[in-house]
């Protein structure tokens, strides 16, 4: 089945080439959906789409790599492209969907529904588990500074819980600022845009799967071939 659709470009995505065709099939749903669980899909629908395409407007390279100097006073971090914090916080505005646990379009809340409601025995579920794996899966990763370990995780809960979108409380704020006196300049927006940015093929993926989904009509999920399942899930 080529992935259609109207808003983002799936065509291709997670399928074999012409000599190796491998497409993506349709699971049924064991039973529908309360109504809580429908508007938790419905908004991550709409939330995926609108993350998806700030990425793609952002029209960042097709590596994006990021370089981590602890040999001066503060930890420098670079990336082969940064289009500057203002521009990028729109992209957080999104990102903070998949996070926040009071959002119903929160990630893993999408993902446990679709896996309460479909056999256990269904490879979509090996899928399934990879995906809430896999999603902030560099979330360990971050820099060392002063003997002190920031990672991607915890430096998305300082940043965006105290400089974008929360005052933060004070112990947060105080946090902040200590890592800003050892970072040099945007080395943490540098890093944090790299994190988030690492989670687009997970969010694309799980988009990939309920798309179609509809409270009045669909009540299929999209799943890859079992090739592709089984083969990314032994790496």
């Amino acid at each position: 089945m080529i992935m259609l659709d109207r808003h983002v470009n799936l065509k291709g995505f997670l399928e074999g080439g012409p000599c190796y065709p491998m497409h993506w099939h349709s699971v049924l749903l064991n039973a529908n959906l309360s109504q809580d669980e429908w508007r938790c899909i419905e908004y991550f629908q709409i939330r995926a789409r609108e993350f998806l395409l700030n990425v793609e407007d952002l029209k960042l390279p097709g590596f994006f790599s990021l370089s981590i100097d602890h040999g001066g006073q503060k930890v420098t971090v670079e990336s082969n492209a940064f289009p500057g914090r203002h521009r990028v916080k729109s992209l957080y505005l999104d990102f903070r969907h998949f996070i926040a646990d009071k959002e119903p379009s929160k990630f893993q809340r999408t993902v446990n529904i679709l896996s309460k409601n479909i056999d256990r025995s269904n490879p979509l579920q090996t899928f399934l588990s990879e995906l809430k794996r896999n999603f902030l899966r560099e979330a360990s990763f971050g820099i060392t500074a002063n003997g002190r370990e920031l990672s991607v995780a915890r430096l998305v809960d300082l940043w965006f819980n105290t400089e974008f979108f929360h005052a933060g409380r004070e112990e947060q704020e105080k946090e902040r600022l200590e890592w800003l006196a050892v970072l040099h300049d945007d080395a943490a927006h540098q890093l944090l845009l790299w994190g988030v940015i690492n989670t687009t093929h997970t969010v694309k993926s799980l988009y990939a799967c309920v798309k179609d989904l509809c409270r009045t009509g669909s009540l299929s999920v999209n799943c890859p071939d079992p090739r592709i399942i089984f083969r990314d899930a032994s790496n």
